[in-house]
């Protein structure tokens, strides 16, 4: 298997479809407890739906783990009653380098929970 370094989707998966595009811009991660915006594309609808949100991320040193921190980060997502969308979360959870909020030292998992119909209207 080999990952697609544009999309990260995994060859031999179910699907290289590509779920959504985002961009999260953080606060000041030198503090435990910092704001972050999230601007998130989902796909899969069309014209596909651009909904941003502040948020709360939190970062923690993990026992025995030298120059990475643990970071969970959480958005709400308003509604958009114009494209069917009534509400949803998005949350982002995994391993980061010290000192660099946007990287990744292994992997991290995006979780988007979207409540409404989503349909163009």
């Amino acid at each position: 298997m080999s990952t697609d370094p544009a999309t990260g989707a995994v060859t031999g998966e179910p699907s290289d479809a590509v779920a959504a595009h985002s961009s999260i811009c953080y606060g000041n991660p030198a503090e435990p407890d910092f704001g972050a915006r999230l601007d998130i594309t989902i796909e899969g609808v069309s014209p596909p739906l651009t909904v941003s949100s502040d948020g709360q991320c939190r970062q923690q040193d993990v026992a025995g783990l030298v120059g990475s921190r643990q970071q969970s980060c959480g958005f709400t997502l308003l509604p958009d009653f114009g494209r069917g969308l009534t509400g949803g979360q998005v949350t982002l959870n995994g391993l980061v380098p010290v000192d660099d909020p946007a990287g990744s030292d292994n992997s991290a998992i995006w979780s988007t929970g979207l409540l409404g119909s989503i349909a163009p209207r």
